[in-house]
């Protein structure tokens, strides 16, 4: 099992196509020679999830996100930060697909673990809310939205964050400011914040690309 792992994850960085066949045989490997919920054969699922979503195989990924979720739960309890982080990961991936809903549910949820578990002011809580904002922004409630994005860029400033997490957040209370009428500013601090975002593409061009749709929706009047 550690052999194909050690193989597999190199491939998982940039040969996507070539690695899903091991990542499945280690995921049939770690159930059958060691258990269903061992938490070697969570991580196998994990993996599986995550480069399915990477090959933007969504089909694929959900139902993997959804099982080890489950299994986490049952095995490490709901109040554990794997199980959060899986439960993140999820929310993630419904988001890109368009179930907002329910990815804001589970975001939440994950903040709320994180907080349980690493405190209120692990930066990990400010990557859940960030990303439950960003949820709510789209689905245009924006009124919930901002007081997540402040509670945020709280906890980055409060870490150092560097500049592009910093603008990840700020680019999303753009879109409440702007929502509620304070075009001047919300424009200010967009501008500034797509600038640092497009200076760091190789790192946060995903985040760049959603803001930029989210925020040119804002302007478009």
């Amino acid at each position: 099992i550690e052999l194909i792992i050690a193989f597999y994850g190199p491939l998982m960085e940039d040969r996507f196509d070539d690695a899903e066949p091991y990542v499945r045989e280690a995921v049939d490997i770690c159930r059958s020679q060691l258990a269903p919920d061992h938490p070697k054969t969570l991580n196998a699922l994990g993996n599986l999830a995550a480069l399915y979503q990477d090959m933007s195989n969504y089909q694929a990924a959900e139902p993997v996100y959804r099982e080890t979720v489950e299994l986490q739960r049952r095995v490490n309890g709901e109040m554990h930060k794997e199980t959060a982080t899986t439960t993140n990961n999820l929310a993630s991936l419904l988001r890109r697909v368009g179930k907002r809903e329910e990815a804001v549910g589970l975001f939440a949820n994950a903040a709320d673990v994180y907080r349980h578990v690493l405190g209120d002011d692990h930066y990990w809580v400010s990557i859940a809310l960030n990303n439950q904002a960003a949820t709510l922004v789209e689905l245009e409630r924006y009124g919930e939205a901002e007081p997540l994005v402040q509670e945020s860029l709280r906890i980055r400033r409060l870490h150092k964050a560097a500049d592009w997490q910093i603008a990840d957040a700020e680019i999303w209370l753009a879109a409440c400011l702007a929502d509620r009428g304070e075009r001047d500013e919300a424009e200010s601090i967009l501008l500034r914040e797509l600038a640092v975002l497009e200076k760091h593409d190789v790192q946060s061009r995903a985040v760049r690309d959603a803001s930029l749709g989210a925020s040119a929706r804002l302007f478009r009047s």
